[in-house]
């Protein structure tokens, strides 16, 4: 889309505000992120230090944590409810469920990782709700799973391009694909979409782990690290749904112009050049 274009798509001087925003939530990494990220690195060789057998343990909990999530949002989750986002509320509970996660090392965490990953499900899917999407269709819900695949970026890319919008497509086309046929989790098509999520999670939960496998880092790791994951997620989902809200309003095509318009100034304020 040209200049003209975009300038034929002006948005409210409100909306633009709040496009702004999203912009910064989807594709920077925040500090507090910037510090989980340098724990990560500090703890690397931790994290490849790990007996197979462990990586496999997470491997296998992430993938319960997933498709638990998956059952939770088909099944449990209230597209009646009207009450505002309870975002501190869940950032709470994901929070005292690492640091007792974190007690007893690394062990906990098949049962830990699942009910954190589904509390976090839960708080995506008020701030969609809260952002006018319909609970009850199968692609809103799905949508709330894409939050973990969008949040895992470590910032703008060498291209100069959005992260969000090339992350968002290949998640769109695996999701189209799964919702066609129908989605059952025996399906080839929806095995294909959840291990994007999966491969995309997994990185963050094996920081995670390597935290929670230190007698001392144990409890701060896994409740530091989970406060940490729960506050990016819950902007990244803010971003998600704001964006797709204001695609509602003036269409996919002119926001997504506007976004880039204002993702090239988001790097000249870093300083990044775009291509």
């Amino acid at each position: 889309m040209d200049e003209l274009a975009i300038r034929d798509c002006e948005l409210t001087p409100d909306d633009l505000v709040e496009l702004q925003d999203a912009v910064v939530k989807l594709e920077h990494v925040r500090l507090a992120m910037r510090l989980a990220n340098s724990l990560g690195k500090r703890i690397e060789g931790l994290v490849d230090s790990l007996p197979q057998d462990v990586q496999d343990l997470i491997l296998k909990a992430t993938s319960k944590a997933m498709r638990g999530c998956v059952a939770l949002a088909m099944k449990t989750l209230d597209p009646s409810a009207k009450h505002a986002p309870l975002n501190r509320t869940h950032k709470a509970v994901c929070t005292v469920s690492g640091f007792l996660g974190g007690l007893f090392g690394i062990a906990p965490l098949v049962l830990e990782l699942p009910f954190s990953t589904t509390v976090m499900l839960r708080s995506f899917a008020e701030i969609a709700r809260h952002a006018g999407e319909d609970l009850s269709k199968t692609e809103t819900k799905l949508n709330c799973l894409d939050v973990f695949a969008l949040g895992a970026h470590t910032g703008p890319d060498a291209s100069g391009r959005p992260h969000y919008f090339t992350e968002r497509q290949n998640l769109s086309n695996l999701r189209t694909a799964a919702i066609r046929i129908g989605v059952q989790q025996a399906s080839r098509e929806f095995a294909l979409y959840l291990d994007r999520i999966i491969a995309r999670f997994l990185p963050n939960v094996m920081e995670k782990a390597a935290a929670q496998s230190q007698p001392i880092l144990g409890a701060l790791g896994g409740g530091g690290i989970n406060f940490v994951f729960v506050d990016h997620y819950q902007d990244v989902a803010q971003g998600h749904f704001t964006i797709r809200r204001l695609e509602r309003i003036y269409g996919p095509d002119c926001i997504r112009a506007q976004y880039e318009a204002e993702f090239r100034r988001f790097l000249a304020r870093l300083g990044t050049p775009a291509d």
